[in-house]
C-alpha cells in the first residue's frame, strides 16, 4: 500500500502530536511532516523539491494562525508549488463558523476540539474522508 504524505504546519507542539499520531493510528500508511510556521512549511517544500512536477503531497492541514507568512499567503503558495490539487484543511480554535469565507483557497475548515479523545476522532475523520473517499 502507497504511503500518503501529509504536511501539519502546526505551532501547537501538543496538538501537532496528537494530529501526527492520529494518522499513524491504523488505517492508511501515512508520512506525517510537521512544520511549526509557515516558514518551516516553505523550506519543507524546498527541500522535498516539490514544485509544479511533484505529486508527493497528499493533503495538507495548517493552524488558522499561521496562514499568513508576512505578506506571503501560505495557502496560496502551496497551491502554487503543489502539482496536483491538494486538499487544505485549516485548523482553527474558534467555533465560529462564519470565518470559513475568511480562508480563501481552503477545502475545509474545522475548530479544534477541546477533548482529546474529540480531537483524535476529528483528525481519523479528515484522515478517512480526504485520504480514501475524496481522492
Amino acid at each position: 500500500m502507497n504511503h500518503k504524505n501529509v504536511l501539519v504546519v502546526e505551532n501547537s507542539i501538543l496538538d501537532a502530536i496528537l494530529i501526527k499520531e492520529a494518522f499513524n493510528h491504523k488505517g492508511i500508511p501515512c508520512n506525517v511532516h510537521l512544520a511549526q510556521s509557515g516558514k518551516e512549511a516553505m523550506e519543507f517544500f524546498k527541500e522535498q523539491g516539490l514544485t509544479l512536477f511533484s505529486n508527493s503531497l497528499d493533503l495538507v492541514l495548517i493552524n488558522e494562525e499561521l496562514i499568513q507568512l508576512g505578506e506571503v499567503d501560505l495557502i496560496a503558495s502551496i497551491k502554487e508549488k503543489a502539482a496536483t490539487m491538494v486538499p487544505i484543511i485549516v485548523l482553527t480554535d474558534t467555533k465560529d463558523q462564519s470565518q470559513q469565507s475568511q480562508v480563501p483557497g481552503a477545502n475545509s475548515y474545522l475548530a479544534k476540539p477541546l477533548e482529546v479523545t474529540d480531537f483524535v476522532n476529528m483528525i481519523n475523520k479528515v484522515k478517512n474522508y480526504w485520504l480514501e473517499v475524496a481522492c
